[in-house]
C-alpha cells in the first residue's frame, strides 16, 4: 500500500457525512494484501470488518462570557456546586459542575 492511498483513505472532506462512514465502505485495497500480511483472507476480511471511522460523539458546547461566568463563578461561592448547576440550569442547559468548580476556583484567585 501507498502512502498516498493511505493517506486519502485518513482524510475527511468537511461535508462528508462520517455517519455513512463504516467498516463497510473500507476498501480492501487499503489493507495489505493477504500474503504480506501473513493472516489469511478470512482474518483480513475480519480485521476489516472491525475498523471503524465512525463520528466521534461530541458533547454540546455553549461559549461563555467573562460575565456569565463570573455570575456564575460568584453564586458558586456561597452554594454548592451541584445547587449552582441547577439554578443556572435553564439559562445554560449545557452548564457543567467541572466547569463552574473551574470558573470558581479562577474567581477565587481574583477576588
Amino acid at each position: 500500500m501507498t502512502g498516498r492511498n493511505l493517506l486519502g483513505f485518513y482524510m475527511r472532506e468537511k461535508d462528508k457525512d462520517a455517519e455513512a462512514q463504516t467498516s463497510a465502505n473500507i476498501p480492501l485495497f487499503s489493507l495489505p494484501t493477504p500474503s504480506r500480511s501473513g493472516l489469511t483472507q478470512s482474518q483480513m476480511e475480519s480485521v476489516a470488518g472491525c475498523l471503524s471511522i465512525s463520528k466521534a460523539k461530541t458533547k454540546k458546547r455553549q461559549t461563555y462570557t467573562p460575565k456569565e461566568k463570573a455570575t456564575i463563578a460568584r453564586y458558586a461561592t456561597s452554594n454548592r456546586l451541584a445547587d449552582t448547576v441547577s439554578h443556572f440550569k435553564h439559562q445554560f442547559p449545557f452548564l457543567t459542575e467541572s466547569s463552574v468548580r473551574r470558573w470558581k476556583r479562577d474567581y477565587s484567585k481574583i477576588s
